[in-house]
């Protein structure tokens, strides 16, 4: 009696088990929806050439689909194929979803592939899947060169061509040699030539604009680089009693004659009676020297 009953129990498990799984597997298979698909162009294709896929999507909006759900863009789907786009197009009756193919791959005669399979799932959990289609791709090579070994072998890369840098080099060493020169010939002029030549009164102000202070040494080389600047511009020894040759020679500098006259006698008083009481100080002797500098050059 206990065994029938544990047997009667056995089946009626299993017939529970089946019936589920039947159930389960035709709900699945309700909810998996065909749809149509069509290719603009399937025969003749060339490497990089592009196609649309377009699958009609029945009784369904784009806010219907799961976007992650859909094929991954700009990454190849197969060994053929790279996705490059994917658009959507709404009627009153469906949904038309476009995908645009590029082909990446080509073999060496010609061969028909077909497009990538894939489902897409819907936010109510059901599925929708899109079928492939045929496609005939086209041979990378012509048919006289795939079946010429020669023309298919791998060829090492062309050197790089070389540029003339001999002309180049010349240039360079021509323009870097002129402006060397050029250096050269400007440091002459600055340091060597043009402070020979300087005018006495602008050499003298370049002097005395380095001297500061007013205590003895600075007065006494103040007044030394004056009197140089006088003694070139006379072309002699300038003291005081010699004053009015320097203004006879040089009659533009008559218009400073007192200043001149005066610097002289402070200078005398200041070299050979040092306990004598002078102007002098450097305001009044580079104001003479910027004086004397502006009628030298008029001159």
């Amino acid at each position: 009696m206990l065994k029938n009953k544990a047997r009667l129990k056995n089946k009626v498990s299993t017939y529970l088990f089946v019936m589920l799984f039947m159930a389960s597997t035709t709900v699945y298979s309700a909810e998996i929806k065909s749809v149509t698909v069509s290719v603009d162009r399937a025969w003749g294709l060339l490497l990089g050439d592009e196609i649309i896929v377009t699958a009609e999507l029945p009784d369904t909006r784009r806010s219907d689909l799961d976007e992650e759900s859909l094929p991954a863009i700009s990454q190849r789907q197969g060994f053929w194929l790279v996705l490059r786009d994917i658009q959507f197009k709404e009627t009153a009756d469906n949904l038309s979803m476009m995908l645009h193919y590029q082909v990446v791959n080509t073999g060496n005669k010609s061969q028909q592939v077909s497009t990538p399979e894939f489902s897409v799932r819907k936010i109510d959990n059901a599925w929708i899947a899109v079928p492939s289609v045929p496609l005939m791709l086209s041979a990378m090579l012509p048919a006289e060169l795939a079946a010429d070994s020669a023309a298919t072998t791998l060829r090492s890369d062309h050197k790089a061509p070389l540029f003339d840098t001999v002309t180049l080099r010349k240039k360079t060493l021509f323009w870097a040699g002129l402006a060397g020169l050029s250096f050269l010939l400007s440091m002459f002029w600055h340091f060597a030539w043009r402070k020979q030549h300087r005018q006495p009164f602008e050499q003298a102000l370049i002097q005395l604009r380095k001297i500061k202070g007013n205590d003895t040494p600075a007065l006494s080389a103040a007044a030394r680089a004056l009197h140089e600047a006088f003694n070139r511009t006379a072309g002699e020894t300038i003291v005081q009693s010699t004053v009015a040759n320097l203004l006879a020679s040089n009659t533009r500098l008559n218009a400073h004659a007192e200043q001149i006259e005066q610097f002289y006698s402070a200078s005398s008083a200041f070299f050979f009676n040092p306990d004598a009481e002078t102007n002098l100080n450097q305001e009044n002797i580079l104001s003479l020297a910027k004086s004397c500098r502006n009628v030298e050059r008029l001159a």
